[in-house]
């Protein structure tokens, strides 16, 4: 695998969107000191689900003229940059620690932010003296993988294919990338994860578009499960209003969930 990309003779001076541009590397180092960001606007998702890499210096980066950073650095879970480019919104609310060291997170921002009892949080801190809660997405640790299975399914299955967690899309091959990857899963799919259940659509099944925002539904759709915890699913898309599942895509969807179970349980 590629540990190291030379970039310093890439000009980047007229570039304006570096949105997803190391989305899923997994490169070990970036020297990004060449860049220059002075007209970049947009550098959502830039450093999102890098596995490798440990730490970056972004102290040339010029981000006036940056307008979103959404995501940045989403599920790089373990780079630490030499500038702080994290955006965080204040809530107004302050929470005292008890003497058992226990803080509650209010309800509406459980509710916002798809809290449920017993999700996994993993917790930060910053040389600034900041502590982060993140949610932890077993799902997104093996998110380079589940990429590759993407792309494999929807060749063999000859359908559009996306990968979820319980909140998000990590990975999809057969449809524009930039179109589902990073979207929430509606509220339909995840019920129907929540219960553990599986989906594969009949001639007069009822459809249930499992992406936000998205027009396709599910053809077929299995949980993944790890430790006896559901942790996302492996889901099978059409846009065809007849379309439905055989017993060859049902197999196929149901060895992959087995399969990244599998894999989470190893990790």
């Amino acid at each position: 695998m590629l540990k190291s990309i030379d970039l310093s003779r890439i000009d980047t001076s007229s570039v304006t969107n570096m949105g997803h541009m190391f989305y899923g590397s997994g490169v070990e180092t970036l020297d990004l000191s060449t860049f220059d960001t002075s007209n970049v606007t947009a550098m959502d998702w830039m450093f999102a689900s890098v596995s490798k890499i440990t730490s970056l210096d972004l102290s040339s980066f010029n981000t006036s003229n940056v307008k979103n950073m959404n995501n940045m650095f989403a599920r790089a879970k373990t780079v630490s940059s030499e500038r702080n480019v994290y955006i965080m919104k204040a809530t107004g609310i302050v929470r005292r620690i008890d003497d058992l060291g226990r803080v509650v997170i209010p309800k509406e921002i459980r509710r916002t932010m798809r809290i449920r009892e017993g999700t996994p949080l993993e917790i930060y801190t910053s040389v600034d003296g900041e502590v982060i809660f993140r949610k932890y997405s077993p799902v997104g640790e093996i998110s380079g993988t589940a990429g590759q299975y993407a792309d494999v399914l929807y060749k063999v299955g000859g359908m559009p294919t996306v990968i979820c967690d319980r909140d998000h899309v990590i990975a999809a091959s057969g449809i524009q990338k930039n179109e589902v990857l990073e979207r929430r899963v509606s509220s339909s799919l995840e019920d129907l994860i929540e219960q553990r259940k599986s989906l594969y659509r009949t001639a007069d099944g009822v459809k249930m578009n499992p992406i936000e925002g998205v027009d396709r539904f599910a053809v077929a759709c299995a949980p993944i499960m790890a430790d006896g915890d559901v942790n996302g699913a492996v889901i099978m898309l059409s846009d065809k209003d007849n379309s439905t599942v055989d017993d060859k895509t049902k197999a196929l969807v149901e060895a992959a969930a087995m399969y990244f179970g599998k894999q989470m349980e190893d990790v």
